[in-house]
């Protein structure tokens, strides 16, 4: 209860107070995250930011068979900087988001030079968009843009030939801020 300085409960205190408690547990039910399995293998991935499951401080880490678990779809297209049509093998970005309960509208990715985009997540909505871990058969390896490579399907969707698509087909993929 909240009294004024004569002994009376004030409204503007009791109203004040009760939306700390409101917006209290609100932030304490966002605290709150699920815990998803630790990676066994070497850590391929970290997904951090606005995300409800987590299994490392501040983020999740992926190795490559918690990444698997999560469906292997494959997809054939070509790319800008491959030839011919290609078989690429990984996980649905979308399926990534859910299992991390993504509740960001946008990613930052980084590679491992460092180099950085930002990736709306409605792409993954609009588009099978894979992280994509292996290219026909063979897995990716830095040298190949792996072990990560982002890939849109250009050759379903030529709309997505474009500069700014290209920019968010990150290689060589370390991490996702979710934001």
């Amino acid at each position: 209860m909240t009294v004024g300085s004569n002994g009376r409960l004030t409204r503007r205190r009791l109203v004040f107070g009760g939306l700390l408690v409101l917006v209290g547990g609100a932030v304490g039910a966002g605290a709150a995250s699920e815990e998803l399995p630790a990676p066994q293998e070497p850590v391929m991935l970290t997904v951090s930011g606005a995300i409800g499951a987590t299994n490392a401080p501040g983020g999740a880490e992926f190795d490559r068979a918690m990444l698997e678990r999560l469906g292997v779809r494959s997809l054939r297209t070509w790319t800008p900087w491959t030839e011919g049509v290609n078989e690429f093998a990984g996980i649905l970005a979308r399926d990534l988001m859910s299992a991390v309960q993504a509740a960001g509208s946008e990613l930052l990715a980084t590679a491992l030079n460092d180099f950085k985009a930002v990736i709306p997540v409605s792409d993954f909505q609009s588009y099978d968009v894979l992280l994509a871990t292996s290219m026909n058969g063979a897995p990716l390896a830095v040298r190949d843009k792996g072990p990560i490579w982002v890939i849109y399907p250009w050759a379903d969707h030529p709309e997505l030939d474009d500069l700014l698509t290209r920019r968010k087909s990150v290689w060589q993929l370390r991490h996702l801020h979710v934001q």
